[in-house]
């Protein structure tokens, strides 16, 4: 009788260290400002100074949208880190809207306005940068990609990445429906 209970102990506590460890990993904090910096580090070193530096907000690559609250988070963490001294030198840091001036889709990322004299003029594109963010969540990773691109020639210059594991921070941010809807087949 004593073996069955402890051995019953054993089971209760083992199982139970296994369900508050599973749920601990996905309940942990996520640092966006040590994700941003992260990203950052690789790429601030081929950012021009002294120049003009456009941003983009993050989109997901699942439906390369730019309405959910992450992607805003995740580029006014990016603009916070890119105007510390440490990365970039009097740059001027402008946010690039993508509802207004760019467009990505499946082909890639277009520049699109109803004043072609914007397009022609070194204003916008001489020598010009700009730092594009995706995101893709999949069941159990977050992982964030940033490029630096030449407006001018379309070149990447620099690119990371960084995947952490998805908390429920990053999935209330995103808004994804935790209780997804299943489909049963109708039978006659």
């Amino acid at each position: 009788m004593i073996k069955i209970i402890s051995f019953s102990i054993f089971i209760l506590l083992f199982m139970n260290g296994c369900i508050f460890d599973s749920v601990a990993k996905i309940d942990k904090k996520t640092n966006f400002q040590q994700l941003s910096k992260q990203l950052l580090r690789p790429i601030c070193k081929k950012i021009h100074s002294n120049k003009v530096l456009y941003v983009t907000d993050f989109v997901n690559e699942k439906n390369l949208d730019n309405n959910s609250k992450l992607g805003f988070l995740l580029s006014n963490q990016l603009k916070v880190d890119l105007l510390d001294k440490r990365c970039t030198h009097n740059n001027v840091i402008k946010a690039f809207e993508l509802s207004k001036n760019l467009s990505i889709g499946g082909d890639g990322s277009n520049i699109f306005t109803r004043d072609i004299k914007k397009l022609t003029t070194t204003e916008l594109i001489h020598d010009r940068q700009i730092l594009v963010g995706t995101y893709l969540i999949t069941n159990k990773q977050f992982i964030v990609y940033l490029k630096l691109i030449n407006l001018k020639s379309g070149n990447i210059i620099a690119t990371n990445s960084i995947t952490r594991t998805i908390t429920h921070e990053i999935i209330n941010l995103e808004d994804i429906d935790q209780n997804p809807v299943i489909y049963t087949p109708f039978h006659l």
